[in-house]
Parts: structure tokens; C-alpha cells; sequence
């Protein structure tokens, strides 16, 4: 499985990270395996009790596909994270754990969400990039 992929990268412009949401479904019938997530700031974040994050879950499990916290970054800058595995460790920071992958289940909607920092200003905006391989 996942030999000849259909890769796909979903692109949300100019997103404010104000707990909003998107979401994307896969070719009928293939489930997916998140393989990165890019964050290029048209805003600046600032978060000085929590970073802005950019999740990718089934709208469940926070996370359960992917995260990438943003940290302080100006706009202009990049911040990704090549996905290596399904879920991260405490603080859905852009460390993968160990776990094996779990998949983005077929014909089923995956949620992005563009959560705020918070304890800082300004709240920032992105453009996001989520590339997945549904198979």
C-alpha cells in the first residue's frame, strides 16, 4: 500500500488563526496518511502563554493525523513539519511520537484547525499547505 499514492496538497490562504476550521475528504473509497503541513505567516504570531497550531484530525482526537505549532513567527517566515507518524507528543508540538501511522479513514471529512496563541498579540495568519497521500 501506498506505493503509487494520490498526493494532494490542500491549501487554505490567508487563514486567521482564530479557531477556525476546514475541511477536506479524500478520493471515494482511499484513506489518507497526512505527510506534511507547512505554515507560511502573512501575520505575525505572537504567543506568550500558548503557540498558535495548525491540527489535522478525524474532529475527535485533536491531532490524531498531524500538528505544528507555530511558535513566534514573523510573517514572512516558513514554519513546517515533514509528518513522520499519526500523533505528537504533549502540547501538540511538531515532535512526533513513536506510534505508527493511523490513517485518515476512507470517505470520511478530516478537520484543520487553525488555533489562536494566546497570551500575545497579534494572533497571526497564515497561508497552510496540508499534503496528503490517499491510497
Amino acid at each position: 500500500m501506498y506505493e503509487n499514492p494520490k498526493r494532494r496538497t490542500y491549501t487554505f490562504n490567508a487563514i486567521t488563526f482564530a479557531g477556525n476550521a476546514r475541511y477536506i475528504q479524500g478520493p471515494k473509497g482511499k484513506r489518507g496518511r497526512v505527510v506534511e503541513v507547512s505554515v507560511a505567516p502573512t501575520t505575525s504570531f505572537v504567543g506568550t502563554t500558548t503557540p498558535g497550531i495548525v491540527t489535522v484530525d478525524d474532529g475527535v482526537t485533536t491531532g490524531k493525523f498531524a500538528a505544528v505549532n507555530v511558535g513566534a513567527a514573523s510573517a514572512g517566515t516558513a514554519v513546517g513539519a515533514v509528518v513522520v507518524c499519526d500523533t505528537y507528543a504533549a502540547g501538540l508540538n511538531s515532535t512526533p511520537n513513536t506510534t505508527p501511522y493511523v490513517y485518515c479513514t476512507a470517505d470520511t471529512p478530516v478537520k484543520i484547525s487553525f488555533v489562536a496563541p494566546t497570551g500575545g498579540s497579534p494572533a497571526g495568519a497564515a497561508d497552510v499547505f496540508v499534503t496528503v497521500d490517499w491510497d
